[in-house]
């Protein structure tokens, strides 16, 4: 069964696009999804919005190295404040 990549839960799940050309999508939970909508958004509180990945393009929120989630090393990966 599929689950959020973010939060694990795994009812009311939509496909997120982290990227449109070439096309890619996760799957995440309505909570999350509307999260992260509203982070690139910059309508989160101390959030800033519509930051893309050094590394692949994908939108990222405020770190210093910028990189997406999915760039870090694994020894690195948070759940960048979702949950």
């Amino acid at each position: 069964m599929e689950k959020c990549v973010y939060c694990g839960v795994k009812e009311k799940l939509l496909e997120h696009h982290i990227r449109y050309n070439p096309e890619e999508t996760v799957i995440v939970c309505k909570s999350c999804h509307f999260k992260i909508t509203r982070m690139i958004q910059g309508h989160v509180k101390g959030m800033p919005g519509n930051y893309l990945c050094k590394n692949c393009g994908r939108h990222y929120t405020s770190n210093k190295d910028k990189l997406c989630w999915y760039c870090k090393p694994e020894n690195q990966k948070k759940r960048i404040g979702l949950v």
